[in-house]
């Protein structure tokens, strides 16, 4: 699927990534990232661009976009967010 915000994104920078990675991101949502919905975490989405999988949460209540990890893409598919422990999403009070 393909994730586009109509309007501009407003990005919390969770994890304080630099700015340069938040402009990044702001830019794949107001193109149309390809996105894969997390399937155990309701609004919680990977994007990718050629180099990066950007691991966020979508409100649906504000549509305000938390950015809360980056990490290079792997080449042979594998995503990380499975691993993100229950523990650490609980946090964000989103799980």
């Amino acid at each position: 699927m393909r994730l586009r915000l109509e309007k501009e994104p407003v990005i919390e920078n969770v994890t304080k990534h630099s700015a340069e990675t938040v402009e990044k991101l702001r830019a794949m949502l107001k193109a149309g990232a390809p996105a894969d919905p997390d399937p155990r975490r309701r609004n919680f989405y990977e994007l990718e661009n050629c180099s990066k999988i950007y691991y966020i949460h979508l409100s649906p209540t504000t549509g305000k976009v938390m950015l809360l990890a980056v990490w290079d893409k792997d080449p042979e598919g594998i995503t990380l967010s499975r691993e993100l422990s229950e523990a650490t999403m609980a946090c964000f009070g989103a799980c």
